[in-house]
């Protein structure tokens, strides 16, 4: 989101935390860091952001789209899939190589609004299938909404990609109303 989107959503600019210099820097302040034993490899899952701004942004976010979330977060974990690839939208191609999507894949009233496929654009449906405004329409939740997850996503250091949005949105729900932030 750019600086003049979260402007108007009152949500002031966030200044980037520096990379910390040193190994010992690295953990500071992060009370989810233990020591880890000689020769043992850490990993963590879900790292929490300890940036007090961030947290409270994320907090604000999060209740300002309560009551769809769930639908938010699936839409956002769609649109992510798709645009990394791991998922494809319904649909083929005809003998012409022109992409259609499947009945349930596009609505009628998507397809009036977006151009159809040609020779020069053959994947027109492909593309939109895949994009923001039509993962948000699949869950009947607004685009906002879905912007709205990637960024509490994106302030709170957790990732999108190889999660079900059930446990997305489980776990995003716990780490906002809990003191793990």
């Amino acid at each position: 989101m750019s600086d003049n989107e979260l402007d108007e959503l009152g949500i002031p600019a966030l200044k980037p935390t520096p990379e910390p210099t040193s190994v010992e820097e690295k953990w500071v302040g992060d009370p989810t860091h233990k020591p880890k034993a000689e020769g043992k490899t850490e990993v963590k899952f879900g790292k929490q952001s300890t940036e007090p701004g961030r947290r409270k942004n994320a907090q604000r976010l999060w209740k300002s789209i309560a009551a769809e979330s769930e639908k938010a977060v699936r839409a956002a974990v769609l649109y992510e899939s798709r645009q990394d690839g791991l998922s494809i939208p319904e649909g083929g191609r005809n003998d012409q190589g022109l992409w259609f999507p499947s009945g349930k894949e596009m609505s009628e009233a998507e397809k009036e609004m977006v151009d159809e496929p040609t020779a020069e654009n053959p994947d027109t449906w492909l593309n939109y299938c895949k994009s923001i405004h039509h993962c948000a329409e699949t869950y009947s939740v607004s685009v906002d909404s879905v912007r709205t997850v990637r960024l509490i996503v994106s302030l709170i250091d957790f990732t999108i990609t190889d999660k079900a949005a059930s446990t997305l949105h489980a776990q995003l729900s716990k780490a906002l109303s809990s003191s793990l932030l």
